[in-house]
């Protein structure tokens, strides 16, 4: 079953376009970055307009993503669709759904539509045959049985519900994560507490480098065991420059994410040029007598990396209270 992308303002540009093709084939920049074999951190500088891809990604991002080159290079076709090869889809699960959706077509409707016989169809069902292109004027021909609106509907939730799912399993990994390298670092246990789902809701793509870089894409609120402490974690895509300046304030009105003081802070930085100049300025502002205030008594900043998920580099300062 064909499938195209409608006309988008946010799509006049290749970058633009790009991003669409990832985002509607549900992947995350960082899954698409994997497959076409570059670093998510160009990938993400191509889809903002900041680099030219070549001939050889957009054909690499064309066959992953399932949409043309030829879209990708100059926008919407005259038709203004741009259609998927047929073969691309999952014919099994296609078929198994038309099952479910419209119980009047049974197996042996379909055999008869896709002219074969219902052994050869039990086949397609178990995902034991490959695609054959003379499938397709019988694939065509169901899907139209279907109230294509409402299918899609329910497909778009199923979807929504999916990706909202993957960013709840990420969300735990980095919450244990997190919760090990602060039990690392003060040498005592640390346990969650909440997590501003504002966050998820505002940055489901964690890693991308689309997100607003003045604001953290996580934060998370744990707990000392013995104390009782609180700890701010907030997780940064890599930090813009005129943004950096901004950090000691940060620290110094720094509250959990019910608005309570807290006794430490975790600066979680995904790159390492960002990670070395917060632990450079964040040294440096601890000397100031304006960072001195309110409840915080220790600044930790941490690097994370994407693909691992491990916290390689932790740099504690204590905050002088006397």
């Amino acid at each position: 079953m064909p499938k195209f992308q409608m006309k988008d303002t946010g799509l006049k540009t290749i970058g633009g376009r790009i991003r669409k093709a990832r985002t509607d084939a549900f992947m995350n920049i960082k899954e698409l970055s994997e497959k076409i074999e570059v670093s998510f951190a160009y990938l993400g500088m191509v889809e903002r307009g900041e680099r030219n891809p070549s001939d050889k990604m957009l054909a690499c991002i064309a066959n992953v993503t399932g949409v043309s080159t030829a879209w990708l290079k100059e926008g919407d076709t005259p038709q203004d669709l741009v259609f998927v090869d047929t073969e691309r889809i999952d014919v099994s699960l296609f078929l198994s759904l038309i099952l479910h959706e419209v119980p009047e077509l049974s197996p042996q409707i379909l055999s008869a539509i896709l002219a074969t016989d219902e052994n050869e169809l039990d086949s397609i069902l178990r995902e034991t045959n490959n695609y054959n292109p003379v499938w397709y004027a019988g694939c065509s021909t169901i899907a139209q049985r279907l109230d294509i609106p409402k299918f899609l509907g329910k497909l778009s939730e199923i979807a929504s519900f999916l990706k909202k799912t993957e960013i709840q399993m990420l969300d735990y990994k980095l919450i244990n994560v997190l919760r090990k390298a602060l039990s690392e670092v003060f040498q005592d246990k640390f346990e969650f507490y909440s997590q501003d789902t504002q966050q998820s809701t505002r940055c489901p793509d964690i890693w991308s480098f689309a997100n607003e870089p003045s604001k953290p894409t996580r934060e998370f609120t744990f707990q000392q065991e013995s104390t009782h402490a609180r700890c701010r974690v907030t997780l940064y895509i890599p930090l813009a420059e005129r943004y950096a300046d901004r950090l000691p304030g940060i620290i110094s009105n720094a509250v959990d994410t019910n608005g309570n003081d807290v006794a430490n802070i975790a600066l979680v930085f995904s790159d390492r040029a960002s990670f070395e100049k917060s632990k450079a300025l964040i040294a440096e502002s601890m000397e100031e007598p304006t960072t001195k205030c309110r409840a915080v008594k220790n600044v930790v900043v941490m690097f994370i990396d994407p693909d691992t998920l491990c916290v390689s580099v932790k740099f504690p300062e204590k905050i002088d209270k006397d």
